[in-house]
């Protein structure tokens, strides 16, 4: 018995697994950088990394506008979940900041003004040993496990942060940088692909 498969179908195939590969990449080298780790890099506990953070108001979800003049950042996976109006409420952003889903493990780095949304939402900054960037993939190499819709903060405070001195966290943060931002680029691709193929 004969069985014909449309030419489409093999292309579809083809680019969902080239954006597989593409995701894979970059998650395989992220993983290298922060377990492969070269002389002089030294460990502190979660704690010990983080400087205190005074929280401003956290708008509720349903409050959220759709426009606005301050961006809403919360623990949900969009990168900019809604907008706010009232300059009370902006978080103000002197350095980077990382942003921490609580319940989702959504990890967002933040180098502009904000509004905290909901609850969950746990602001991370790094004390000045830190590239601020650099922490940002350390904790997105972190191996922390899924506990639903539970909290998982407290599985951040069981790490330990490796990191070597500030110039090569520096360098390591372009490179990361560099490869996610050609990692996002393939993804555009495949996905305008898969979406011109469906159509």
């Amino acid at each position: 018995k004969l069985i014909t498969v449309k030419a489409g179908d093999f292309a579809k195939a083809n680019a969902e697994k080239n954006l597989q590969n593409a995701r894979a990449l970059f998650e395989s080298h992220l993983q290298s950088v922060f377990t492969e780790r070269g002389e002089g890099w030294v460990a502190k506990p979660f704690d010990d990394c983080l400087e205190d953070v005074r929280y401003t108001t956290k708008i509720q979800r349903k409050e959220f506008l759709e426009n606005g003049e301050f961006p809403v950042v919360s623990q949900e996976a969009e990168f900019i979940n809604g907008y706010w109006n009232n300059s009370a409420d902006v978080f103000t952003v002197a350095k980077p900041v990382v942003i921490f889903g609580d319940h989702t493990q959504v990890l967002k780095y933040i180098d502009f003004d904000f509004v905290l949304g909901a609850d969950g939402v746990k602001i991370l900054s790094p004390k000045p040993f830190l590239h601020p960037k650099f922490f940002f993939y350390a904790l997105r190499a972190a191996p922390l496990k899924s506990l639903g819709y539970a909290r998982h903060y407290r599985l951040l405070k069981e790490l330990r942060i490796y990191h070597p001195h500030l110039g090569q966290q520096a360098a390591i943060s372009e490179q990361l940088d560099a490869l996610s931002e050609e990692t996002q680029r393939l993804e555009s691709l495949y996905q305008r692909k898969l979406a011109a193929l469906d159509a």
